[in-house]
């Protein structure tokens, strides 16, 4: 599988989590926290390749995909945060 498509793959799980209504409460965090974790070694992945590639165009192409993960990585952590804060209300 490719990086992009680990990367695909990952922001779609993370999309299903947070789009899924009936999956609340313990379930939901610890799904979020798995994905969130496959997609900081993705992220993690990227930098790596970023740090060595000399390769211009390469390395756009791969600066892209990380601010795409870097975006879903926000997203979902914020979610983490709510249903942590409903959870002790």
């Amino acid at each position: 599988m490719s990086q992009m498509q680990k990367i695909r793959k990952w922001v779609q799980r993370l999309q299903d989590i947070l789009s899924d209504e009936r999956n609340t409460g313990q379930e939901q965090v610890e799904a979020l926290e798995k994905t969130l974790r496959k997609l900081r070694k993705r992220e993690a992945e990227l930098i790596e390749s970023l740090d060595n590639d000399p390769d211009k165009a390469q390395r756009r192409v791969l600066s892209d995909r990380l601010k795409l993960v870097r975006r879903h990585l926000e997203k979902g952590e914020a979610h983490l945060q709510e249903l942590r804060n409903q959870r002790r209300e």
